[in-house]
């Protein structure tokens, strides 16, 4: 898979995550984002309109969207989502609601700086803890990022761990 599909299915994962209620809102069911996915496109255009119909309409266009995206994914990237999304529903609520925030936070950075970012969460996450550790701590690193870039890879590095 290219790094350019790669990146697709990261940004589809990262608006299912954060397209999921914050912890303090009423939801039926948080569950497994991507099953809610797919269980929503199971639906019948009827009733897919009666359920965003009771939506916000900010979060029913943003669900409209990652719908929209989603369904470009090959089968393969659907099911590697699935398997990355299976994982994050098995973290702890605490350590989910962290990576929702830090996804957010990701998003509000400048469109030109997430490709990289999102390049060194990648790096970040195939290190041992130690050798990350060490990585983020060299002055040619820290260079490299911002403040509040530094502090979102911490977030990510910290929920790989």
């Amino acid at each position: 898979m290219t790094f350019l599909k790669f990146l697709m299915i990261a940004w589809v994962a990262v608006g299912f995550l954060c397209a999921q209620p914050g912890p303090g809102a009423k939801s039926r069911r948080r569950g497994h984002a991507v099953e809610n996915m797919e269980r929503f496109l199971r639906l019948s255009p009827e009733q897919r309109r009666r359920a965003l119909d009771r939506l916000p309409e900010e979060r029913c266009k943003l669900i409209e969207q990652r719908v929209a995206e989603y369904e470009k994914l090959s089968p393969e990237e659907r099911a590697r989502l699935t398997e990355s999304a299976g994982r994050f529903s098995e973290l702890p609520g605490e350590q989910q609601d962290k990576l929702r925030q830090a996804f957010r936070q990701l998003q509000k950075l400048p469109e030109d700086r997430r490709p990289e970012i999102r390049r060194e969460v990648q790096r970040l996450r195939r290190l041992p803890a130690e050798e990350r550790k060490e990585r983020m701590e060299r002055s040619g690193w820290q260079k490299r990022f911002s403040d509040e870039e530094r502090k979102l890879l911490a977030e990510f590095a910290a929920a790989s761990q």
